[in-house]
Protein backbone atom coordinates (compact mmCIF):
# COMPACT_ATOMS: atom_id res chain seq x y z
CA UNK A 1 0.00 0.00 0.00
CA UNK A 2 1.32 3.43 -0.95
CA UNK A 3 2.25 5.92 1.80
CA UNK A 4 -0.41 8.59 2.30
CA UNK A 5 0.67 12.22 2.03
CA UNK A 6 -1.52 14.60 4.09
CA UNK A 7 -1.58 18.24 2.99
CA UNK A 8 -3.48 20.83 5.10
CA UNK A 9 -5.15 23.30 2.74
CA UNK A 10 -7.20 25.54 5.05
CA UNK A 11 -4.61 28.09 3.86
CA UNK A 12 -3.06 28.01 0.37
CA UNK A 13 0.10 25.99 -0.12
CA UNK A 14 3.33 27.98 -0.48
CA UNK A 15 4.79 27.51 -3.96
CA UNK A 16 8.59 27.47 -4.18
CA UNK A 17 9.53 26.50 -7.75
CA UNK A 18 7.96 24.81 -10.76
CA UNK A 19 9.11 23.73 -14.18
CA UNK A 20 9.39 20.99 -16.73
CA UNK A 21 12.40 18.72 -17.05
CA UNK A 22 13.31 17.65 -20.58
CA UNK A 23 16.23 15.22 -20.40
CA UNK A 24 18.99 15.94 -22.89
CA UNK A 25 20.07 12.31 -23.35
CA UNK A 26 19.12 8.70 -22.62
CA UNK A 27 21.67 8.64 -19.78
CA UNK A 28 19.91 11.12 -17.51
CA UNK A 29 19.49 10.17 -13.84
CA UNK A 30 17.67 12.08 -11.15
CA UNK A 31 20.25 13.67 -8.80
CA UNK A 32 20.73 12.30 -5.29
CA UNK A 33 19.47 14.70 -2.63
CA UNK A 34 17.35 15.11 0.48
CA UNK A 35 14.21 17.15 -0.10
CA UNK A 36 13.69 20.34 1.90
CA UNK A 37 10.08 20.66 0.69
CA UNK A 38 7.36 18.65 -1.07
CA UNK A 39 7.86 17.71 -4.71
CA UNK A 40 5.16 16.64 -7.14
CA UNK A 41 6.33 15.05 -10.41
CA UNK A 42 3.93 14.35 -13.31
CA UNK A 43 5.55 12.33 -16.10
CA UNK A 44 4.47 13.13 -19.66
CA UNK A 45 6.99 11.00 -21.61
CA UNK A 46 9.29 8.06 -20.88
CA UNK A 47 9.93 6.70 -17.40
CA UNK A 48 11.38 8.34 -14.29
CA UNK A 49 13.38 5.89 -12.16
CA UNK A 50 13.68 7.03 -8.55
CA UNK A 51 14.47 5.47 -5.19
CA UNK A 52 12.57 7.24 -2.41
CA UNK A 53 10.12 6.48 0.40
CA UNK A 54 11.91 3.20 0.98
CA UNK A 55 11.40 1.67 -2.48
CA UNK A 56 12.23 1.92 -6.20
CA UNK A 57 9.65 3.71 -8.35
CA UNK A 58 9.31 3.51 -12.13
CA UNK A 59 7.00 6.43 -12.89
CA UNK A 60 5.71 6.26 -16.47
CA UNK A 61 3.78 8.65 -18.67
CA UNK A 62 0.40 9.47 -17.12
CA UNK A 63 1.62 8.72 -13.59
CA UNK A 64 2.73 10.94 -10.70
CA UNK A 65 4.98 10.80 -7.67
CA UNK A 66 4.57 13.00 -4.58
CA UNK A 67 7.50 13.08 -2.14
CA UNK A 68 7.41 14.85 1.27
CA UNK A 69 10.21 16.90 2.89
CA UNK A 70 13.09 15.03 4.49
CA UNK A 71 12.95 12.11 2.04
CA UNK A 72 16.03 11.01 0.11
CA UNK A 73 15.79 10.94 -3.70
CA UNK A 74 18.11 8.96 -5.94
CA UNK A 75 17.91 8.07 -9.62
CA UNK A 76 18.56 4.34 -9.72
CA UNK A 77 18.54 3.90 -13.52
CA UNK A 78 19.27 5.99 -16.60
CA UNK A 79 16.41 7.08 -18.85
CA UNK A 80 15.14 9.95 -20.98
CA UNK A 81 11.94 11.20 -19.33
CA UNK A 82 9.99 14.43 -19.51
CA UNK A 83 8.03 15.52 -16.47
CA UNK A 84 6.50 18.56 -14.84
CA UNK A 85 7.68 19.24 -11.30
CA UNK A 86 6.42 21.42 -8.49
CA UNK A 87 8.09 22.24 -5.15
CA UNK A 88 5.95 23.59 -2.31
CA UNK A 89 5.42 23.57 1.47
CA UNK A 90 2.36 23.65 3.71
CA UNK A 91 1.75 26.69 5.86
CA UNK A 92 1.42 26.28 9.61
CA UNK A 93 -2.12 25.61 10.67
CA UNK A 94 -4.08 24.65 13.75
CA UNK A 95 -4.64 20.95 14.42
CA UNK A 96 -8.43 21.26 14.22
CA UNK A 97 -8.37 23.13 10.89
CA UNK A 98 -5.81 20.74 9.43
CA UNK A 99 -7.97 17.75 10.32
CA UNK A 100 -11.04 19.26 8.66
CA UNK A 101 -9.39 20.74 5.57
CA UNK A 102 -6.72 18.50 4.17
CA UNK A 103 -5.90 16.47 1.07
CA UNK A 104 -4.95 12.82 1.56
CA UNK A 105 -3.00 11.64 -1.45
CA UNK A 106 -1.20 8.37 -2.23
CA UNK A 107 2.48 9.08 -2.86
CA UNK A 108 2.30 7.38 -6.27
CA UNK A 109 -0.45 6.62 -8.72
CA UNK A 110 -1.98 6.77 -12.17
CA UNK A 111 -3.78 9.93 -13.26
CA UNK A 112 -7.27 9.30 -14.65
CA UNK A 113 -7.02 12.55 -16.66
CA UNK A 114 -3.34 13.51 -16.95
CA UNK A 115 -4.06 16.13 -19.60
CA UNK A 116 -6.06 18.24 -17.14
CA UNK A 117 -3.20 18.29 -14.64
CA UNK A 118 -0.62 19.11 -17.33
CA UNK A 119 -2.71 22.05 -18.52
CA UNK A 120 -2.98 23.42 -14.96
CA UNK A 121 0.74 23.03 -14.31
CA UNK A 122 1.54 24.71 -17.63
CA UNK A 123 -0.84 27.58 -16.79
CA UNK A 124 0.82 27.99 -13.39
CA UNK A 125 4.29 28.17 -14.97
CA UNK A 126 3.12 30.73 -17.51
CA UNK A 127 1.71 32.91 -14.72
CA UNK A 128 4.91 32.54 -12.69
CA UNK A 129 6.95 33.77 -15.62
CA UNK A 130 4.50 36.43 -16.78
CA UNK A 131 3.46 37.97 -13.46
CA UNK A 132 5.76 36.64 -10.71
CA UNK A 133 2.95 37.18 -8.20
CA UNK A 134 3.59 34.99 -5.11
CA UNK A 135 -0.06 35.09 -4.02
CA UNK A 136 -1.27 33.91 -7.41
CA UNK A 137 1.44 31.25 -7.53
CA UNK A 138 0.37 29.88 -4.15
CA UNK A 139 -3.29 29.58 -5.15
CA UNK A 140 -2.46 28.02 -8.52
CA UNK A 141 -0.16 25.55 -6.76
CA UNK A 142 -2.98 24.64 -4.36
CA UNK A 143 -5.31 24.22 -7.34
CA UNK A 144 -2.95 21.68 -8.91
CA UNK A 145 -2.96 19.52 -5.78
CA UNK A 146 -6.75 19.88 -5.44
CA UNK A 147 -7.15 18.73 -9.06
CA UNK A 148 -4.98 15.69 -8.32
CA UNK A 149 -7.09 14.92 -5.24
CA UNK A 150 -10.37 15.32 -7.14
CA UNK A 151 -9.25 13.03 -9.95
CA UNK A 152 -8.23 10.27 -7.55
CA UNK A 153 -11.42 10.56 -5.49
CA UNK A 154 -13.64 10.51 -8.58
CA UNK A 155 -11.87 7.41 -9.85
CA UNK A 156 -12.55 5.64 -6.55
CA UNK A 157 -16.22 6.61 -6.27
CA UNK A 158 -18.38 3.50 -5.83
CA UNK A 159 -20.36 2.33 -8.84
CA UNK A 160 -22.95 -0.37 -8.71
CA UNK A 161 -21.23 -3.76 -9.00
CA UNK A 162 -22.94 -5.27 -12.00
CA UNK A 163 -22.46 -6.02 -15.68
CA UNK A 164 -23.18 -2.41 -16.66
CA UNK A 165 -20.30 -1.19 -14.49
CA UNK A 166 -17.90 -3.63 -16.15
CA UNK A 167 -19.00 -2.56 -19.62
CA UNK A 168 -18.50 1.07 -18.61
CA UNK A 169 -14.98 0.41 -17.29
CA UNK A 170 -14.05 -1.58 -20.39
CA UNK A 171 -15.19 1.26 -22.64
CA UNK A 172 -13.28 3.86 -20.60
CA UNK A 173 -10.08 1.81 -20.88
CA UNK A 174 -10.59 1.22 -24.60
CA UNK A 175 -11.20 4.91 -25.32
CA UNK A 176 -8.19 5.93 -23.23
CA UNK A 177 -5.83 3.92 -25.43
CA UNK A 178 -7.62 4.70 -28.70
CA UNK A 179 -8.06 8.45 -28.27
CA UNK A 180 -5.68 9.14 -31.16
CA UNK A 181 -7.86 7.26 -33.67
CA UNK A 182 -11.07 8.18 -35.46
CA UNK A 183 -13.09 6.17 -32.94
CA UNK A 184 -16.89 6.08 -33.32
CA UNK A 185 -19.65 4.59 -31.17
CA UNK A 186 -20.24 1.86 -33.75
CA UNK A 187 -16.55 0.90 -33.58
CA UNK A 188 -16.78 0.44 -29.80
CA UNK A 189 -19.99 -1.59 -30.14
CA UNK A 190 -18.37 -3.83 -32.76
CA UNK A 191 -15.22 -4.28 -30.69
CA UNK A 192 -17.15 -5.48 -27.62
CA UNK A 193 -19.75 -7.39 -29.62
CA UNK A 194 -22.82 -5.42 -28.52
CA UNK A 195 -25.60 -3.60 -30.30
CA UNK A 196 -24.75 0.09 -30.80
CA UNK A 197 -27.97 1.31 -29.18
CA UNK A 198 -27.55 -1.04 -26.20
CA UNK A 199 -23.94 -0.10 -25.44
CA UNK A 200 -24.79 3.61 -25.70
CA UNK A 201 -27.67 3.16 -23.24
CA UNK A 202 -25.54 1.20 -20.74
CA UNK A 203 -22.72 3.74 -20.87
CA UNK A 204 -25.08 6.69 -20.50
CA UNK A 205 -26.82 5.09 -17.49
CA UNK A 206 -23.54 4.60 -15.61
CA UNK A 207 -21.58 7.66 -16.77
CA UNK A 208 -24.42 10.17 -16.85
CA UNK A 209 -23.54 11.33 -20.36
CA UNK A 210 -23.94 9.94 -23.90
CA UNK A 211 -21.07 7.82 -25.19
CA UNK A 212 -20.72 10.08 -28.22
CA UNK A 213 -20.23 13.11 -25.98
CA UNK A 214 -17.71 11.21 -23.85
CA UNK A 215 -15.69 10.32 -26.95
CA UNK A 216 -15.59 13.95 -28.09
CA UNK A 217 -14.61 15.22 -24.63
CA UNK A 218 -11.72 12.76 -24.36
CA UNK A 219 -10.45 13.75 -27.83
CA UNK A 220 -10.62 17.45 -27.01
CA UNK A 221 -8.97 16.89 -23.63
CA UNK A 222 -6.15 15.06 -25.43
CA UNK A 223 -5.93 17.97 -27.87
CA UNK A 224 -5.61 20.49 -25.02
CA UNK A 225 -2.75 18.51 -23.51
CA UNK A 226 -0.97 18.40 -26.88
CA UNK A 227 -1.51 22.13 -27.39
CA UNK A 228 -0.18 22.94 -23.93
CA UNK A 229 2.76 20.56 -24.00
CA UNK A 230 4.29 20.46 -27.46
CA UNK A 231 4.98 22.24 -30.72
CA UNK A 232 2.87 20.23 -33.16
CA UNK A 233 0.74 22.19 -35.62
CA UNK A 234 -3.03 22.40 -35.23
CA UNK A 235 -3.42 20.14 -38.27
CA UNK A 236 -1.06 17.56 -36.77
CA UNK A 237 -2.91 17.66 -33.44
CA UNK A 238 -6.26 17.25 -35.21
CA UNK A 239 -4.93 14.10 -36.87
CA UNK A 240 -3.45 12.80 -33.61
CA UNK A 241 -6.86 13.19 -31.95
CA UNK A 242 -8.71 11.25 -34.63
CA UNK A 243 -10.39 14.09 -36.53
CA UNK A 244 -10.82 13.72 -40.30
CA UNK A 245 -9.78 17.30 -41.02
CA UNK A 246 -8.68 20.51 -39.32
CA UNK A 247 -11.97 22.34 -39.96
CA UNK A 248 -14.02 19.76 -38.05
CA UNK A 249 -11.49 19.89 -35.22
CA UNK A 250 -11.53 23.72 -35.13
CA UNK A 251 -15.33 23.86 -34.92
CA UNK A 252 -15.55 21.24 -32.19
CA UNK A 253 -12.71 22.78 -30.17
CA UNK A 254 -14.07 26.33 -30.34
CA UNK A 255 -17.56 25.20 -29.38
CA UNK A 256 -16.25 23.32 -26.34
CA UNK A 257 -13.46 25.66 -25.20
CA UNK A 258 -14.80 29.02 -26.35
CA UNK A 259 -11.60 29.79 -28.24
CA UNK A 260 -9.57 28.46 -31.16
CA UNK A 261 -6.76 25.93 -30.62
CA UNK A 262 -4.18 28.62 -31.40
CA UNK A 263 -5.75 31.03 -28.92
CA UNK A 264 -5.76 28.27 -26.29
CA UNK A 265 -2.08 27.50 -26.87
CA UNK A 266 -1.03 31.15 -26.80
CA UNK A 267 -2.99 31.95 -23.63
CA UNK A 268 -0.35 30.21 -21.50
CA UNK A 269 2.68 29.98 -23.75
CA UNK A 270 5.58 30.28 -21.30
CA UNK A 271 6.99 27.04 -19.95
CA UNK A 272 9.78 26.86 -17.36
CA UNK A 273 12.16 24.06 -18.39
CA UNK A 274 15.32 22.91 -16.65
CA UNK A 275 17.31 24.90 -19.23
CA UNK A 276 15.66 28.12 -18.04
CA UNK A 277 16.88 27.48 -14.49
CA UNK A 278 20.35 26.44 -15.69
CA UNK A 279 20.66 29.68 -17.66
CA UNK A 280 19.44 31.80 -14.74
CA UNK A 281 21.94 30.14 -12.39
CA UNK A 282 24.76 30.82 -14.87
CA UNK A 283 23.74 34.48 -15.16
CA UNK A 284 23.69 34.87 -11.38
CA UNK A 285 27.21 33.42 -11.11
CA UNK A 286 28.61 35.68 -13.84
CA UNK A 287 26.71 38.78 -12.80
CA UNK A 288 24.78 38.81 -16.04
CA UNK A 289 27.91 38.70 -18.24
CA UNK A 290 27.81 36.37 -21.24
Amino acid sequence: MEPEIVLPVDRPLCCHLAGKLESASNNWRHPTRTLADYELMVVTRGTLYMTTLGRDYAVSSGEYLLVPPGERQNGYAASSPEFYWLHFVCRETGAEEAEKNCLRLPAYGTLPKPGRLVVQMKQMQDCMRSYADPVQNDYLCTGVLCELNSQLRAAQSPLKQNAARQIYLDIVDYVKYSVDSNLLVRDIAAYFGYNEKYISHVFSRVAGMPLKQYLLERKLEHAKALLADGNATVAEIAAQCGFHDSCTFLRAFKKAAGCTPSEYRNAYASRLTNRYYDMREKEEKTGGRA
